[in-house]
This record gives structure tokens, sequence and C-alpha cells, in this order.
């Protein structure tokens, strides 16, 4: 059974034993979370809090931190961004999305966050989807990023 929203969280929280940090409880909001593996639609072999591959079998809070490094390894300023920001870089990059314009990590590093956030929605499934949860998640980190641009002016 696969969990959404609400009963995703509480069925996360309920197996680490404690409540979620606030990145963590926007990428099981964002997720979901399923009780037994599954394929999702691009035919991969999933579990958990949308965990595939190496992390099918680890734990969310391990596959979580993986990605967070990544973010981090990607975005050497991230550990100075605010927590709304930083939400959405990691769902971005849980999700798979982060790294998929080098262009918008450019201008990230350079400090342009408001051409950065134009450039994010440049994405081509962004573009062609038809899913309104993977638009709103790509839209989210443009959003995040045009919000953080207004605050440094």
């Amino acid at each position: 059974m696969i969990l959404h929203g609400r009963q995703a969280v509480d069925a996360v929280e309920k197996q680490l034993g404690r409540l979620l940090t606030d990145i963590e409880y926007r990428v099981v909001m964002v997720e979901g979370c399923s009780t037994k593996e599954y394929f999702c639609s691009a035919g991969v072999l999933t579990n958990g809090v949308g965990q595939t591959g190496v992390w099918l079998n680890k734990t969310f809070p391990e596959a979580l931190e993986y990605h967070i490094q990544r973010v981090r390894n990607r975005l050497p300023a991230y550990d100075s961004y605010p927590e709304y920001l930083k939400r959405e870089l990691v769902q971005s990059e849980y999700r798979g999305d982060l790294g998929l314009s080098p262009k918008a990590m450019r201008l990230v590093r350079g400090g342009m966050y408001d051409q950065a956030a134009i450039e994010f929605l440049d994405h081509k499934e962004y573009r062609e989807t038809e899913s309104e949860g993977i638009r709103k998640r790509i839209e989210a980190v443009s959003h995040a990023l045009n919000l953080y641009d207004c605050e440094l002016y």
C-alpha cells in the first residue's frame, strides 16, 4: 500500500519512533511511503519513501542523508541557506531533478538565484509531464530560489 500526505508522515514517524525533521517531512509529503515493494511508473523497484537501487533496503534517514550530502557537493553554500530553500533543494535532489540542469546549478553557485529559478523551469519533464505533483515539485524549487533572491536585496 502506498500512503500519501499526512498518512505517509504518520507511518514514517511511527517507524522511526520520532517526529520528522522539516526536511524529512517535506520529502515524505511529496514522495509518499510504501509499506511494501512495488514497481514505479518508470518500472523501477521501489520501497519505503521512494527508495530504489542501493537504497531499497536501507533506512529512509540513510537515503536522505546521502541526498543531502549530494546537495552539499553540488552547492557548497547549502548550509548557509534558509530552511525553506534547503527543503526544496533536497526534495528535488531526492527525486533526481536537481542535477539535471548544470546551468541552473552554476547560477545558484554564482549567487544568481533569480536566473537559476527561471533556468530550473527549463526542464524537459516540467514541460512534458502530465503529473501535477511533479510540476509542483519543480515549481517549488523555482519559487524558493526566487524568494531567497528577494530576501538578499
